[in-house]
């Protein structure tokens, strides 16, 4: 945990975690979930929207490989739609 010379073992004990679970993360052998993502937040103050959209954006990567040639041969069945960007992250209260 090179950029706070954190080890492992500290970070887990922050978290409320096992060192497993953090080895896991770190070595890609364990998804960061909502749950997850909170508990980095508290302890690294990184949002945890963050966290999640990283973890977001790791399974879009490889979902892209795992379908390069299944995803050119599908076509669109619904029209055109045109999206708007939110303002901004939705609040928990508003779901």
């Amino acid at each position: 945990m090179a950029p706070d010379g954190l080890t492992q073992d500290q970070l887990a004990r922050a978290m409320g975690v096992s060192r497993l679970t953090v080895n896991e993360i770190i070595n890609d052998r364990r998804t960061i979930t909502a749950e997850m993502a909170l508990r980095l937040e508290a302890v690294t103050r990184v949002s945890a929207a963050m966290w999640l959209n990283l973890q977001r954006m790791v399974d879009l990567h490889r979902a892209k490989a795992s379908l390069a040639e299944i995803v050119p041969g599908l076509r669109p069945i619904t029209a055109k739609r045109e999206f708007v960007e939110a303002a901004g992250e939705p609040e928990l209260e508003d779901f």
